[in-house]
């Protein structure tokens, strides 16, 4: 049909508006019946009050400006605008089971520049505490040779971090065989991706090898945690900490993590332990924890003002209590 006249459509819109349920040959009548010099039948009016509400089709659709009186409106937008699909990335969190209560939490270990104490430490704690889920949260390889600083081509590769990291693994689950093991991926471990992405583009592709394709991590049962997801246990969020731009490792990575994440969340990332919290206007306390790492003092900052220390965490009711254990 030829697109309705101005006055045709203004009439019909200003009915319309003002009879929103009521029926199309209704509508039709009444504006047949108050402007016959407008409309030369009935019908000629039920068709204008069908194309204002995006009833003839596809075309009709689309020349519609006015899009307040169109019945199923995304519809019509969606087939008006013809939107694809977002590239957003799913970054739905990790949720861990209820079932599971007692639970490690160590991250920084930086294979192969470990601390061995502060991981027999932790360790030794968990199987005292009886845990049921054992979390790597970030950087458990140090992945020197793909990072963006100068190199030292004398430092260990790549495949002797893997090596001592799988090492590390097949004896923690030795020591705890009925645990969950997550290995969430800090930003020592995307350095592997960005290496790629940035010199070798064209070799990083949907299904080319990641990281974590280098180890039978399901040998293992092992799961990981990538895309910056983050873990939730009870009420907690835990973050590697590198998630956020701007960073938080000011005097107290943990208040810095209150006023960025502004919910219960626990991070590594930092090399320090702290802890915060604070109370909102509803009368809600919300605690932030930094762990410290479990790695020696690196290179690049010998003298920095580091420690280590792992979180044990405990669930009750769904509040999860965390204990930052500093190793001295």
């Amino acid at each position: 049909m030829p697109k309705p006249t101005q006055e045709q459509g203004r009439l019909a819109k200003k009915l319309i508006e003002e009879y929103p349920t009521a029926g199309k040959l209704t509508l039709a009548k009444r504006l047949y019946r108050d402007f016959p010099q407008v409309y030369s039948s009935v019908e000629a009016a039920r068709t204008v009050i069908r194309y204002h509400k995006g009833e003839q089709g596809e075309q009709s659709r689309r020349s519609i400006i006015d899009l307040s009186h169109v019945d199923d409106l995304d519809k019509v937008l969606a087939d008006k605008f013809a939107l694809p699909e977002p590239a957003v990335m799913d970054r739905e969190p990790y949720i861990l089971p209820k079932a599971n209560t007692k639970g490690i939490v160590m991250g920084d270990i930086h294979f192969p520049y470990q601390n061995n104490k502060a991981i027999y430490e932790a360790i030794e704690y968990g199987v005292k505490k009886s845990i049921s889920y054992f979390i790597i949260n970030g950087d458990a390889i140090d992945n020197y040779h793909s990072s963006r600083f100068t190199k030292d081509p004398k430092k260990p590769d790549l495949d002797y971090e893997l090596e001592m990291f799988w090492q590390f693994l097949i004896d923690l689950r030795d020591v705890f065989p009925n645990a969950k093991i997550i290995w969430k991926f800090g930003n020592h471990e995307e350095r592997y991706d960005t290496y790629w992405k940035q010199y070798a583009p064209l070799l990083y592709a949907p299904g080319s090898e990641k990281l974590d394709d280098y180890l039978p991590l399901g040998d293992l049962n092992v799961e990981v945690v990538k895309d910056k997801r983050r873990i939730t246990v009870g009420d907690l969020n835990i973050l590697h900490g590198h998630e956020y731009t701007g960073g938080a490792g000011q005097v107290n990575p943990a208040r810095g993590m209150f006023l960025k994440a502004r919910c219960n969340t626990l991070v590594n990332h930092f090399h320090r332990s702290s802890s915060h919290k604070g109370r909102t206007t509803n009368g809600d306390i919300i605690r932030c924890y930094s762990l410290g790492s479990m790695c020696a003092p690196q290179d690049y900052s010998p003298y920095g003002d580091q420690d280590c220390s792992f979180g044990y965490l405990h669930t009750v009711e769904g509040v999860t209590y965390v204990n930052n254990r500093e190793v001295e």
